[in-house]
């Protein structure tokens, strides 16, 4: 019996150890399966914060690349801005130069229109006046374009005019008595010499016997007037007179000339303008 029972005692220990055994192995893989378990669960962990940290890096750096972005579209923006006023600015001032070129076109056209209209205003003096166009030129130098143009159309409607018109209109253009004196010689039938300067008469009737009686008559009364312009244009005209007397003024008025391009030391220029045979006292 005791054998048995010792037998029977042995066999549940071996079978105790056994269970044992198999507890502790059962025991050691739950252990290992629970540190794998946390080892995995603190890898996932690990990696979620990784994954976290990435994506808040990638967060910060999509926003500062946004923020450059933006930053950049505003620049952008403003130099679109600043391109555009550039631009209208441009356009302002182009529109400007093309008006300044427009203008100065103009000037150039009325500063040529000028010129050729003094050019003419010369050449209608030497034809309708026989009197030097230099010097007409030169007295109408400064006058106003469009006064010039004027009194250029006026001129030229006098053409075919008699002698006693085209005196009257000297005697009356304003445009013209600025810039030039008019004397008159007239000789009347009665051979009576009549000499104006400006609006006055200062002698009605003249006689002189020779050119040098005419100077010595004549050029008191210049002397007492005051200076003429720089420009003086005598008209000389005549009715039925007789041709010696015709002489007589007309060489007595070149004496004259001489005498008064001496005194004033050729700073005028007088101009005789022969007008010829007129019917009527101009």
């Amino acid at each position: 019996m005791k054998n048995r029972r010792r037998r029977i005692i042995f066999q549940l220990t071996s079978l105790l150890d056994l269970v044992l055994n198999v507890v502790f192995a059962q025991y050691v893989g739950l252990q290992e399966a629970s540190r794998l378990l946390v080892q995995k669960a603190q890898e996932e962990r690990l990696a979620a914060e990784e994954a976290k940290a990435d994506t808040e890096l990638a967060r910060g750096e999509a926003f500062e690349k946004l923020r450059d972005v933006a930053s950049a579209l505003s620049v952008s923006e403003q130099r679109a801005k600043d391109l555009d006023k550039k631009r209208l600015q441009l356009e302002r001032e182009n529109a400007l130069l093309r008006q300044k070129a427009g203008t100065i076109e103009e000037i150039e056209q009325a500063r040529r229109k000028a010129e050729q209209d003094l050019q003419a205003a010369g050449d209608l003096a030497r034809q309708m006046l026989d009197v030097d166009a230099e010097a007409v030129r030169a007295a109408f130098a400064d006058m106003p374009a469009d006064d010039l143009a004027r009194l250029l159309d006026e001129v030229r409607e006098l053409k075919g005019k008699s002698p006693t018109q085209l005196i009257g209109y000297l005697r009356q253009a304003s445009e013209f008595r600025k810039r030039a004196d008019i004397w008159e010689f007239h000789i009347s039938a009665d051979d009576a010499v009549r000499f104006r300067m400006k609006d006055r008469v200062l002698a009605s009737s003249l006689y002189p016997n020779s050119q040098d009686d005419l100077l010595k008559q004549v050029l008191p009364l210049i002397r007492r007037q005051e200076e003429p312009k720089s420009l003086v244009i005598v008209l000389v005209s005549w009715s039925d007179a007789r041709l010696d007397s015709r002489l007589a003024v007309l060489n007595g008025l070149a004496q004259i000339v001489q005498v008064l391009d001496a005194q004033w030391k050729k700073t005028k220029r007088v101009e005789t303008a022969v007008m010829g045979f007129t019917s009527e006292l101009p």
